[in-house]
């Protein structure tokens, strides 16, 4: 995130009770973003549900990566939608 402009992206210490958002990285805009490294792909709303607080403007993400599969950015279709249609103008 930081080679893209979010110059203080850095990880979240979720075993922190206190501090438990639901999001591994912070410091990202609106992006809430949780990841995930598995040798299957994860269950994706399920991981979606792990994500807390999420605001009005806040674009929840799931980052994971595959063992020998690659690695993925899932949004939900509505957050898709609107990104598209901001770039288009």
């Amino acid at each position: 995130m930081r080679t893209i402009g979010f110059k203080d992206a850095r990880r979240h210490l979720e075993y922190h009770g206190d501090d438990a958002k639901g999001v591994d990285i912070d410091n990202t805009g609106p992006y809430k973003i949780q990841c995930k490294a598995l040798k299957k792909t994860p269950n994706i709303p399920k991981v979606f549900d792990e994500i807390k607080d999420i605001g009005e403007y806040d674009v929840p993400v799931v980052a994971f990566k595959v063992d020998r599969k690659g690695e993925y950015v899932c949004l939900k279709l509505q957050d898709f939608l609107e990104l598209v249609d901001y770039w288009q103008y």
